[in-house]
């Protein structure tokens, strides 16, 4: 193997055990690893997730802290549009990412908000809520021209996300 080479394992190695860190580790081993490499917290791998794409719930508003003081993009997204909205996993998590400047209507490819994604889900109820609690616009479309209701009503979604969203005005 060329030098070259050796270089680009080493480089794929250390992005992937940050990635790991960030999914799985503690905030004080993140924060030890961007500090002998800040570009760490803006890395992309083949499919363009970010590693504020990997923020898992523990630890996880500290870890949030430490990527945007880095250079972390809170509106991320990877090839198919997919951001950190779309990824979360609680809806005591939406506050910190709002905090953070995320877009709350960040459509994807194929212009679906978060909302649409979390009505259509057999157990997004809860985050359908914290969503419009948090002003998610209940009248955008996606590029089929389906409302966040219709997901909720033709996927998987639960009767607690349609009844929601009727509450909030959804237009059909």
């Amino acid at each position: 193997m060329t030098s070259t080479g050796l270089a680009q394992d080493r480089t794929a190695n250390a992005l992937k055990r940050f990635f790991d860190v960030v999914a799985l580790g503690h905030a004080a081993e993140m924060a030890a690893m961007l500090a002998e490499d800040l570009a760490l917290a803006r890395q992309k791998d083949r499919f363009r997730f970010q590693t504020i794409h990997l923020l898992d719930h523990a630890s996880f508003a500290e870890k949030l802290r430490l990527l945007r003081a880095n250079g972390a993009d809170i509106n991320a997204q990877n090839n198919e549009g997919i951001a950190l909205t779309r990824m979360l996993i609680h809806p005591e998590f939406l506050t910190d990412v709002l905090a953070a400047g995320a877009d709350i209507n960040l459509r994807d490819a194929a212009g679906e908000t978060a909302l649409m994604i979390f009505s259509g889900a057999p157990d997004g109820w809860e985050m359908v809520a914290a969503f419009l609690q948090n002003r998610s616009d209940v009248s955008l479309r996606d590029a089929r021209g389906l409302s966040a209701l219709v997901h909720a009503r033709e996927g998987l979604g639960s009767a607690g996300a349609t009844h929601i969203l009727r509450a909030a005005g959804t237009p059909d």
